[in-house]
């Protein structure tokens, strides 16, 4: 009932307005995809983008439907701070890449102001985020989620999704679910992640990433940081909460 695009994060409504393509080549994106599912696709991106829900509101007749997943802000932030350690992006420790974000104010658009233009903390200020998507569509075309849900109770979650998809539930019959982005570190150095990341042949860099990964398990974060992250987020989350009429105490430790 739904065919999701092969290809994750295709950046169309969050690319630079000067790299811009047209409509129908993303639109060329789902011709494989039969007339009587639901086709989609996942680029977190467009979460973030300021510019990506009047974009998707200009492609679309009709408001799309769409599904946002959210993580506790501190272990987000973490998590994409070992993604772009492991993709050779950033050096430095993670308090450091916080203390450029936090402790040095400043315009976001200098160029040398690398840690900031990553957000490693505005990322995590979800609500502000949420209510561009509904000042442009509402809310119901818009379905909130967090991860902690889709952990305790996937079969629940999932058929909260097709719902909102409109396809049918399958409760019990989701069958045996997995992690199917466990994170993973490359065994190549960085030079050669690099002259293999342009390789326009999907299949071919697949390959050579599925050979050359193995698992990675990043070290705890600091209690001291993960405290200074939940004092951070503390007010943000308590108002996303109230927003979604959710319980996100959990969030703030």
């Amino acid at each position: 009932d739904v065919w999701p695009l092969p290809t994750k994060e295709v950046h169309f409504f969050s690319a630079d307005p000067s790299r811009a393509v047209e409509l129908a080549r993303y639109e060329a994106l789902f011709a494989a995809a039969p007339a009587t599912v639901r086709a989609g696709e996942s680029t977190p991106e467009y979460l973030f983008s300021p510019a990506a829900p009047a974009r998707i509101a200009s492609a679309f007749p009709r408001p799309p439907r769409m599904v946002a997943m959210l993580r506790d802000p501190a272990d987000r932030a973490y998590s994409q701070y070992w993604h772009l350690v492991r993709a050779g992006r950033v050096r430095g420790s993670f308090e450091d890449a916080l203390a450029l974000e936090l402790d040095d104010p400043g315009p976001s658009d200098e160029p040398e102001r690398t840690y900031r233009r990553l957000g490693l903390v505005a990322r995590g200020r979800y609500l502000e985020q949420l209510r561009r998507f509904e000042g442009t569509f509402g809310r119901e075309p818009l379905l909130v989620l967090t991860l902690d849900e889709l952990r305790a109770r996937p079969e629940a979650t999932l058929d909260r999704v097709a719902d909102h998809l409109g396809v049918r539930p399958l409760g019990e019959g989701w069958g045996a679910l997995r992690v199917s982005n466990p994170a993973q570190r490359s065994l190549l150095p960085r030079w050669l992640r690099a002259r293999t990341s342009w390789r326009p042949n999907v299949r071919w860099r697949r390959v050579v990433s599925g050979r050359t990964q193995r698992p990675f398990v990043p070290p705890p974060m600091d209690p001291a940081t993960r405290r200074r992250l939940d004092e951070e987020f503390r007010a943000d989350n308590a108002a996303l909460g109230e927003w979604l009429d959710a319980d996100l105490s959990g969030w703030s430790r």
